[in-house]
């Protein structure tokens, strides 16, 4: 074999791997990217289903240490909280926690605001059966404990 045959073979399996590249490029392109040094699928793209407004509230609290539940997210949903609201009708404290696939997580502790609501902007994403939940140190007989999210919601597959 001469040169000239030898760079036309080497010139047709390039050609043939390049064809092989842009097939399989197509067939990715819709849920697969180039990420870090290898094809990989795309991370979850979080869509829009409807609004969460989730509010709670106990107003007759016992004297000392309560907790107030947010509702868990539904099975098929995603929760994408953007903000949460507490509010406390006297100086207690108040401790925000995450309850995330049965792991604990402290969002924040918020000294005694009486009467003031405090609000905290953030971005928690909360997988079905999470929940948020409001520990209250300190509170006096009946006294009002209050607690809002708010975000947006994503259906999600079974």
């Amino acid at each position: 074999m001469n040169q000239i045959e030898e760079l036309q073979r080497q010139i047709y399996k390039i050609k043939r791997k390049v064809n092989d590249l842009e097939r399989l490029e197509h067939a990715m392109a819709q849920n697969h990217g180039w990420i870090g040094a290898a094809w990989q699928k795309d991370p979850i793209r979080l869509g829009y289903s409807g609004t969460v407004r989730n509010s709670v509230s106990d107003t007759a609290l016992a004297a000392g240490t309560n907790t107030l539940d947010s509702g868990a997210v539904p099975a098929g949903e995603i929760w994408i909280i953007t903000n949460i609201t507490v509010k406390m009708a006297s100086g207690t404290i108040n401790w925000l926690e995450v309850y995330m696939s049965g792991t604990t997580h402290s969002i924040f502790y918020q000294a005694p605001t009486t009467g003031i609501p405090y609000s905290r902007q953030g971005y928690w994403i909360m997988e079905p059966g999470d929940y948020m939940r409001l520990l209250i140190l300190n509170a006096t007989l009946n006294d009002d404990a209050y607690m809002s999210l708010i975000g947006h919601r994503v259906d999600i597959d079974q």
